[in-house]
């Protein structure tokens, strides 16, 4: 199944100010991270685009929302109904066309010398920046954020640029980044069924 895609997380670099110091969340990463066959599905989406201009059509729809889907229109002649679930089951079909993609995918994390500056401390998030070089894949970004939501969910944010394509990772730890990536195949001329995934960087081996 060649259909793997990243999922491209675009950011917009915040303009900073020094603040009140408070400590940054996570330690300061250093050496390779790559992927070792460890993922996990996080959202099944399941999209069916249904003419409903007939009797038939409007039938289907109908069958659709009975069984969960939220139904809209894409157009006038055509209804689209959506369906999103969270797998009851490990995906293993995934993983071997998975693996092939991450195959390129690996970061690398310098030292660096500057100390963190917090450059944001709001009601729902914090962000604090690092001048640091990170090496993703080919190319090298000089600086990224330590984002906290209030929640308390950590990411590391990077600047995209042509040719770097990761926005985020999600912080599970020094031995653990989540890097989301999407999947989607046809499942018929009118069905396409998508897969939200996030594949877990881990220290080079």
């Amino acid at each position: 199944m060649k259909f793997l895609v990243f999922s491209l997380v675009a950011i917009s670099l915040t303009a900073f100010s020094a603040q009140a110091e408070e400590a940054m969340p996570v330690p300061r990463l250093e050496g390779l991270y790559n992927y070792q066959d460890d993922f996990i599905v996080t959202l099944i989406r399941r999209v069916e685009d249904v003419p409903d201009t007939a009797a038939e059509g409007k039938a289907r729809v109908k069958q659709l929302r009975k069984e969960g889907h939220s139904c809209g229109r894409k157009n006038p002649q055509v209804a689209r109904c959506i369906k999103s679930e969270k797998p009851n089951a490990p995906l293993e079909e995934l993983r071997t066309p998975l693996a092939n993609l991450m195959r390129t995918v690996d970061v690398e994390f310098y030292p660096g010398e500057e100390p963190p500056v917090l450059s944001h401390n709001g009601s729902s998030t914090q962000e604090w920046l690092l001048k640091d070089t990170v090496r993703l894949m080919k190319k090298k970004v000089n600086l990224y954020f330590v984002v906290r939501s209030y929640e308390g969910r950590i990411s590391l944010s990077f600047p995209v640029s042509e040719g770097q394509p990761i926005g985020n990772l999600f912080y599970h730890g020094a031995d653990k980044l989540g890097l989301q990536v999407t999947a989607s195949r046809k499942e018929s001329p009118s069905v396409t069924v998508g897969y939200v995934m996030e594949a877990y960087l881990k220290p080079g081996l």
